[in-house]
């Protein structure tokens, strides 16, 4: 839990607020697939418009061979209103080595209300227009030293 006050961030500007976070997650494996599940209640005075919120998400991996294929589906829906997001990625990994991957991934953010998520993270300048949907792509090579 953070508390608020002096130099707090995150509009927590008085002692007496907190931003209280209460997450259940868990996965199962078996042959090799992962399927994982969880929910995020969080509590946040600092955000006066809504301040409670849940997040359920549940993802799949699967290998094959030098693959593996991920999928992940989030849903967060602010308690008193109507925003809310749901977003779904699929990824495909190739298997160079053990510590060499090329991936490409897809994601597809639906907003409704007044949410603005974004499908990258929310970087500068990405977020998209109140209750519109976004599309992001990304591909790389990943290595790990």
């Amino acid at each position: 839990m953070l508390k608020g006050g002096s130099g707090a961030f995150g509009g927590l500007s008085q002692s007496g607020m907190s931003d209280k976070r209460t997450m259940l997650n868990g996965y199962v494996k078996f042959n090799g697939v992962k399927i994982g599940a969880g929910f995020l209640r969080r509590d946040n005075d600092g955000y006066k418009v809504s301040p409670r919120s849940d997040l359920w998400f549940v993802g799949l991996s699967y290998p094959a061979g030098a693959w593996t294929f991920d999928t992940q589906y989030y849903r967060l829906q602010y308690k008193s209103n109507s925003d809310k997001g749901q977003f779904m990625v699929l990824r495909g990994t190739y298997h160079f080595s053990k510590r060499t991957a090329a991936y490409a991934s897809l994601g597809h953010m639906k907003n409704s209300g007044n949410a603005t998520f974004s499908a990258s993270s929310g970087q500068a300048g990405s977020l998209p227009v109140a209750g519109i949907n976004q599309t992001g792509f990304g591909v790389g090579i990943r290595h790990m030293f």
